[in-house]
This record gives structure tokens, sequence and C-alpha cells, in this order.
């Protein structure tokens, strides 16, 4: 791996699993909302968002990563400004009261919380609402919140090791508990499981007090209104897209998990640039073929992406 890849993505090997995972760039920030305005893409990861945005003749590109060391910096277009150390407890400390007319934040507000000296989303879009101009538009993505339930050893942690190590060997296909768990939705939760230990979510709470990952859709909702942001749309993009076992050969056949997660890439963006997909109500039954199709390569999970966007009062 070369060492320009920020830390996280180089524990996971993020540039051969991005391409399985989303697309979310035409349906995360359209071109028109991009030109002329002044961008921020938060915690910018392998840099290809700033690239779409610098793209589109926007007045400036600002991306940021939290990490301070000089060797975690992703390749970057010229023109794009890189901000080092900035934390999502530290967004105002970093960048410029009033300096952002579009904030991006794609697929990050699900891991920072309290716990583990982590920050929650209402701490973010309070340090977001500063930086943004008078009638500047944030936009945000995240997992929709998904249960583990109906495994209550899930909450005790000597056993829940044993059980999330079993169902992620369920959900690769091993014969081990067959006969235990031979549902559809066991086999689901242990994809899922697979995913989050991947990814290194952390643990939330349902309505239910099921212990689950991701944000809950109404929760976050209310942290936008609560922050003095005005809702502009609230939406599924697209469904997140995890393909089960595929990290056990990033050491032993990187080069066949690139032809495939840029096969599975080029599938997305047929859809996702499809006039059709725009319609909210078409939408489903497009995701339904896309998945399927998706599914002939590579064995997924998936949990739904919801995008907020949202703006600052005034101007």
């Amino acid at each position: 791996m070369t060492e320009r890849v920020p830390l996280w993505e180089r524990e996971r090997q993020w540039p051969l699993m991005r391409p399985f995972v989303y697309y979310l760039v035409e349906n995360f920030v359209p071109p028109e909302w991009i030109r002329g305005a002044r961008a921020v893409d938060f915690s910018t990861g392998l840099g290809d968002l700033s690239g779409y945005l610098a793209r589109h003749d926007p007045a400036s590109v600002v991306a940021t990563i939290p990490e301070s060391d000089g060797s975690a910096a992703p390749p970057l277009p010229a023109g794009v400004e890189l901000r080092r150390g900035v934390l999502a407890s530290k967004i105002a400390d970093s960048l410029e009261s009033g300096s952002a007319d579009l904030f991006c934040a794609r697929m990050v507000f699900q891991f920072p919380r309290w716990e583990d000296e982590g920050v929650d989303v209402d701490v973010m879009l309070d340090q977001i609402r500063r930086v943004l101009t008078p009638g500047g538009r944030v936009v945000v993505t995240t997992h929709a919140f998904f249960p583990l339930q109906n495994y209550p050893s899930l909450q005790d942690e000597a056993d829940s090791e044993e059980l999330l190590n079993r169902l992620v060997a369920l959900a690769a296909g091993s014969p081990r508990d067959v006969h235990e768990i031979l549902t559809e939705e066991a086999q689901r939760l242990g994809g899922l499981t697979e995913m989050v230990r991947y990814l290194a979510l952390p643990p939330r709470e349902s309505s239910t007090g099921l212990t689950g990952y991701g944000l809950r859709v109404p929760a976050l909702v209310d942290s936008f209104v609560r922050a003095g942001l005005t809702l502009d749309t609230v939406d599924d993009v697209e469904p997140f897209t995890y393909p089960l076992g595929t990290w056990e050969l990033f050491d032993t056949a990187p080069d066949h998990v690139r032809e495939l997660g840029d096969a599975v890439f080029r599938i997305k963006r047929r859809w996702y640039t499809d006039p059709r997909y725009a319609d909210p109500y078409g939408r489903p039954g497009l995701v339904k073929r896309m998945l399927q199709e998706v599914r002939w390569l590579v064995p997924i999970v998936w949990v739904p992406i919801v995008r907020v966007v949202a703006r600052k009062p005034g101007g």
C-alpha cells in the first residue's frame, strides 16, 4: 500500500474495498451545487470526492483529514487545499467562520460519538453551522440504522465474541451451525456482522433498546433541526453494498479484487446515472435490479445510505 493513504484507509485497504460499497458522486452532490461555491470535503479519505468537486468549477475546495502526520495525505488535484488535523470536535477551530458555501460529509457521521473520546452528531452540526456562510448548504450521508437483534447475548461482552464469530462464519458459507441457524434473516445478520467488524462501526441503540449500527434517521433529522439548520431533503440515495469475504483476498489476490471492484462500480454508475433514478417512486425497482446484477458477481449484504441536505438560514 502507498504511504499516501490515511491511516484508517491503510488499515482496511480501502482503495480495494471502496468501489464495492458505494458510488455517491452525482447523486450525492449534483454539479449545479458546486459551481462557484467554496466547498469543503470533510474527512476526504481517498480524495476522490475532492477531485469530483474540483472538476465542476468551484470557487475553491478544501479537503480535510483527521491525521496530523504529513505522510497520511491522500493524492489531491491541483488547486485543492489540504487541511490536516481537522477533528470532528474541532471543525470550527480548523476552518474559518462563514467560509463554506457547500460542506460535504460523506459517510463519516456514523463514526464519531461521545464514547471513547469521540463526538456525537449534535456537536458536529454545531461546528459545521459556524463554518457555513448564511444560505450555505451542508450535505451529509450515512448508513441508516440497522439492528443486530434477537440475540440477547450481544449485550454480554463475554458471549458476544463467540456469537459474532459464528455469524461471520455463517455469512461466509461455513457449514458450522447450519442446523442451528438456517433462516435468511440469520444469514443477513451474519453478513451485517462481518460488515460492522470490518468498518469498525460504533454500536447504537434503537428505540426498542436493541443494539444496532448506523444512525437512526429521525434522530439525525432532529439533530439538524436543533442545530438551527433548514432541511431541504432527506432521502435514501443508494444502498451500501458490502462484499462478503472479499477482504480475505486483499493480500493473496489484489488484482482480482481490483478488477471485481471496478466491475461493481461500473454497474452502479450505469444504474445511478440513469435518468429514471431521479424518480423516488421508481427508484426502489431500479435498486432491486442493480442489487441482483451485483450479486451475480459477488455475494453482498446491504443497508440503505440516507442523505440529508440542509441550509444555514440567511443569505
